[in-house]
């Protein structure tokens, strides 16, 4: 009779438990008879099958995982909602499910909630102050924007031609202390102002006369005017939709 040289065995995460495929036992040359050098983190028995969020994992008779199968355990199912998205029930925010968690365990939900849903009676719903809530977080997000558009840099024709200039809070503070210098009794000839004819992240420091530095200047007001305007213009929007999905359309373009 012909000695099997290996065997299938099962393998499992040294961490859950959780199977993670075939590997192969090799027969022991020190034995007499058919007796397998099983790794470890594997089992003899295979796993069973499993459902929809179900896995299947071996445990010891501890509950611990065992490092070798000779320890004693046997494979079982657990819940695993890991891949299937879910949302709380309480704060509608997606929630993160580990190795045997279950829905009713996380107080969540499959169900994908509406914009600023209430879970009630066992399922979402729009509550009386949905239209409130989604004008606040909506306004937030347009101030926001308006900020970052600001500071995003505009363009001034000062030196002849267009040219880009910053108008980060540092940039807008040098132009302000240039301006007051050319109030001065001694006003300076030259202002010195980063600018390029595009946006880079390090411009070089150009001169300028001080026409052409109250003219960045003015240019930079007139850039920040219309930004405010409008932000004011969306804000007047919001502040007038009826319907939480009228009030999401209102976005910073």
């Amino acid at each position: 009779m012909t000695e099997i040289a290996e065997q299938t065995v099962y393998s499992y995460s040294s961490q859950t438990g959780e199977y993670a495929g075939e590997t192969t036992a090799m027969r022991s040359p020190l034995d007499e008879g058919e007796v397998y050098l099983i790794p470890a983190w594997a089992a003899e028995t295979p796993p069973p099958a499993t459902a929809a969020n179900q896995a299947a994992v071996f445990r010891a008779d501890d509950g611990s995982v065992p490092s070798h199968c000779l320890h004693g355990g046997s494979w079982q199912i657990v819940p695993d909602w890991r891949a299937t998205p879910l949302w709380s029930k309480t704060t509608a925010q997606p929630v993160t499910a580990q190795l045997g968690d279950t829905p009713d365990s996380l107080g969540a939900t499959p169900i994908q909630p509406p914009p600023f849903g209430v879970w009630s009676n066992g399922s979402w719903s729009v509550g009386p102050g949905a239209l409130a809530a989604a004008q606040q977080s909506q306004l937030q997000m347009l101030q926001a924007a308006c900020g970052s558009a600001i500071t995003a840099g505009f363009t001034s024709s000062a030196l002849g031609k267009p040219n880009y200039y910053g108008s980060l809070q540092t940039d807008q503070l040098n132009l302000q202390t240039q301006f007051a210098a050319s109030l001065s009794g001694s006003p300076p000839s030259t202002y010195s102002i980063y600018c390029s004819p595009t946006p880079v992240q390090n411009p070089p420091l150009v001169q300028h006369t001080q026409a052409q530095m109250l003219q960045v200047l003015a240019d930079l007001n007139a850039w920040r005017t219309a930004q405010q305007q409008k932000y004011d213009a969306l804000v007047k929007q919001v502040q007038g939709a009826k319907t939480v999905a009228d009030v999401q359309a209102v976005v910073w373009k």
